[in-house]
């Protein structure tokens, strides 16, 4: 079983799909794996391309811990006998993958939250600052996405995780899921700074992208934040809502439809999250009102 293997440089190369999976040469027989997949096919798949190519796999490299990006950790790890590295704030969510079913659903998730969509099998990790005594790449600081995902820079080609996400992706599910929607627009703004010092940027999702069409989609995500603030301040211009009826009107307004469970626990903490910034910027208040959780704006 093998995928297709597109060089990006003399030093870096991609196997692209579902999650692009990176990859950073050492020397022309090692590399380092950026990502491992949502499951033990794409770490499969992953192996026995690079093995073809003639390349053994020294390292493994999580960008965060979501399970699309780290489901193949535990095979790599099996097989391969590989140390995988992830940063800090990452590493207890890629060693205990139930903690992200858990913060979502709000306790021991039911099953649907730990399919392998949203639970990956554990894998140890040490702190991706070890990597870089072996190999010389940089670590640029992305959260928002997650608590403490990272980009990673090589030569003039700079991974940037999920901090953007491709226009389709924002069309079909309208909301961008952002666990910290204030930290995740300076993650993009911290991008386009970069963005004179790299000429490739390689999003986990979507195709590779030029500085013009990088820019384009900054501008794209940047809106599409703007529009769901908005409308979350709009739904409140008349009484305080309850919370989960702010959550309904803002479906219809926006015209989501959401057909998993998974799906609306994303939604629920992604609007939790503008939320959480609009009260930081003094705009809304969440209190109880008869015991429910009530948003309204501030005067």
């Amino acid at each position: 079983m093998l995928a297709f293997l597109k060089r990006i440089t003399d030093n870096v190369l991609l196997i692209p799909g579902r999650t692009n999976i990176g990859v950073i040469v050492i020397n022309e027989h090692e590399c380092v794996v950026v990502d491992s997949g949502i499951d033990d096919d794409s770490a499969r798949k992953v192996i026995n391309t690079l093995a073809r190519s003639g390349f053994k796999i020294r390292a493994l490299v999580n960008t965060h811990s979501h399970a699309d990006h780290i489901g193949g950790n535990a095979f790599m790890h099996k097989r391969l006998g590989i140390n995988i590295y992830a940063p800090h704030t990452e590493r207890p969510f890629i060693e205990n993958p139930i903690l992200e079913p858990l913060y979502l659903y709000g306790a021991y998730p039911p099953r649907e939250l730990r399919s392998k969509l949203y639970c990956a099998k554990p894998s140890p990790t040490k702190d991706i600052d070890e990597l870089l005594n072996e190999v010389s790449f940089e670590v640029i600081e992305l959260p928002g996405h997650s608590l403490g995902m990272v980009g990673l820079g090589m030569g003039k080609v700079l991974f940037i995780a999920d901090a953007l996400f491709p226009k389709e992706v924002l069309s079909k599910y309208v909301v961008p899921y952002h666990l910290n929607v204030n930290e995740a627009v300076k993650s993009m703004e911290r991008i386009k700074e970069l963005s004179t010092e790299y000429e490739v940027f390689i999003p986990s999702h979507g195709n590779i992208l030029n500085r013009v069409e990088l820019l384009k989609l900054i501008d794209e995500n940047l809106g599409m934040i703007r529009l769901i603030r908005n409308e979350i301040v709009n739904l409140l211009e008349g009484s305080a809502l309850p919370l989960n009826e702010l959550l309904n009107r803002l479906m219809v307004r926006l015209n989501i439809k959401v057909l998993s469970l998974g799906q609306y626990m994303l939604l629920r903490s992604a609007i939790n999250s503008y939320l959480t910034w609009l009260e930081d910027d003094n705009m809304v208040r969440i209190n109880l009102v008869n015991g429910v959780p009530h948003v309204r704006r501030c005067s």
